[in-house]
């Protein structure tokens, strides 16, 4: 693995951690019935936000998202839900790279987590 993708990987878990106390205060619920996403869908889409708009590897995103009996097309058809709930231009492919959030979908998921902390 290269320095930027260990780099990365370790940040992505570092917003893990801090979205794990997050959904105590109801970030995941927030986004889940703003944008009417699934949980995984709703897991998604926060990993791919806390990345700050670099790829995340399918691979990381699999092993967090699926469970082991998970087929491997099931991470595209919870990005293509993701895409038809937040837009089409919300979540990019990086072929050979991952998926990352666009600036459409930061700025989409950033609003719907302030309005949340504002009402």
């Amino acid at each position: 693995m290269c320095d930027r993708c260990a780099a990365l990987e370790l940040q992505v878990e570092r917003y893990k951690r801090e979205l794990m106390l997050r959904d105590e205060d109801g970030s995941i619920i927030a986004i889940r019935r703003a944008h009417k996403l699934a949980p995984a869908e709703a897991r998604l889409v926060l990993i791919l936000y806390g990345a700050n708009g670099r790829p995340v590897s399918t691979r990381f995103l699999a092993d967090e998202i699926l469970s082991e009996e998970s087929y491997p097309e099931t991470l595209k058809v919870h990005v293509s839900r993701a895409r038809k709930r937040l837009g089409p231009d919300s979540i990019e492919t990086h072929f050979g790279q991952g998926y990352a959030l666009s600036a459409v979908g930061r700025a989409l998921i950033y609003r719907t987590l302030h309005m949340e902390e504002a009402a």
